[in-house]
Formats: structure tokens, sequence, C-alpha cells
């Protein structure tokens, strides 16, 4: 990671378009004139510590995804600037549109949700937890797939997801409305019975992921 100083954090954002911003932290993600991806990983402490570092977790979750066939962004360089407070990250635009930006009950929805049950399946059998998983960061491409963006907030492990880490990332998932619109007019049911077939759960870890899911 390279220190910079707030003079070329600025020039290194100039002429970016901005993508993503908040109330509390103002521009958090960018895109260029040459389609790569800048992302800021603000302060959110009174110190900026060396000690950790989001920018790092973030690029290290993703090169983690890549070695594991998941599509995900590719950090080509990352910055830390003490004098703004705030890390950056730059990688090339991947190809593919938010499952969030689909419009309810169209033919494209459609399609894409009927595979998202085992790609799911697929992150959970080989023990990835996304705990921030919304459709807002998931993203589908009709050449690529699925790929994972803003995969910060992820744990792995050796083994399986247990039922319950299973239900919390549908619980988080379902927890957006805009996210629920979409399953829901797709079909909640079915979506779910696609999820425990491509998870080969039987009987019993259905019932368990279902209490799960609806009632915490």
């Amino acid at each position: 990671m390279i220190t910079i100083d707030a003079n070329q954090y600025n020039a290194i954002l100039s002429g970016a378009t901005v993508l993503e911003q908040s109330v509390k932290y103002g521009p958090s993600v960018w895109r260029t004139d040459d389609d790569r991806i800048i992302k800021a990983f603000h302060r959110r402490r009174r110190y900026f510590s060396r000690r950790f570092s989001y920018a790092r977790r973030f690029t290290r979750h993703c090169g983690w995804l890549a070695r594991r066939g998941v599509r995900a962004p590719r950090v080509k360089e990352a910055y830390r600037c003490p004098q703004v407070g705030s890390e950056l990250v730059v990688y090339p635009l991947i190809p593919g549109e938010t499952l969030r930006s689909m419009t309810p009950g169209s033919p494209e929805a459609g399609r894409v949700l009927d595979a998202l049950p085992a790609f799911l399946a697929a992150l959970h059998r080989s023990g990835i937890h996304f705990r921030g998983i919304h459709l807002g960061n998931i993203l589908h491409d009709a050449e690529a797939g699925f790929a994972l963006i803003d995969v910060s907030y992820m744990r792995w492990y050796p083994w399986p997801l247990t039922v319950r880490a299973r239900a919390a990332n549908f619980r988080n998932i379902l927890g957006y409305d805009r996210d629920a619109a979409l399953i829901d007019a797709f079909g909640r049911d079915d979506f779910m019975q696609r999820y425990v077939e491509a998870a080969s759960l039987g009987r019993r870890r259905a019932a368990r992921l279902e209490r799960a899911v609806y009632r915490g």
C-alpha cells in the first residue's frame, strides 16, 4: 500500500464519476473514464490506525475469492492517505449489473434469480460467509455469471456453513425491501426450495433453515 498526501488523493479522484455516497462519509465509490472503480474506506475512528486496514482486508478477501473461482474485484492499486483519513483501492470494472437494479417480475430477473440459489449454495458449501450480502453487492453478467463486490465483511471456514450462518445470509437479503420485492415477485417459496435442493440439505436441515430464516 502506498502512502499519499491530500493533493495526490484528490488527483486520483479527479474527473471520476461518483457512483455511491453516504450522508455521513460522502462519496465512497467512483468510476473513471477508463473503466476503473475506485473505492474509499473512510476513517471510522478518531485515530487512523496503522495496525488495521480496511483496504488490505478488502484486497485479501478479493484474492481469496478469486483463488476459489468466485468473480470479485482484482485490486491493482491501494493507497493510504492519513491527511484525509481514508484509504483507496483501485480495480478494473467488473462486467455485470447488480441484481438489485433488475425490475421485479421481469424475464431478466426471473432468469437470474432462477440461478442465484445454486450460486449461494456453492458459496455456503465452500465455507464462505459473506456477512454483508444483499442483492446490491451481487453482480450478474450473461456470459461471466455472478460476481461479488464490497466484500469487506466476510469470513470463511474449512467446512460448509452451518444452518444458522446460512439463515443469517437469507435474513440479511430479505431485510432489504427492494431485495425482498425481487424475490417475492419470483416466488419466495420456490427460491428457497431451489436453494435447499442445490445445497442438498435434506428434510431436517431444510426445516431448520426455514425456522431460522423466518423466526430468527
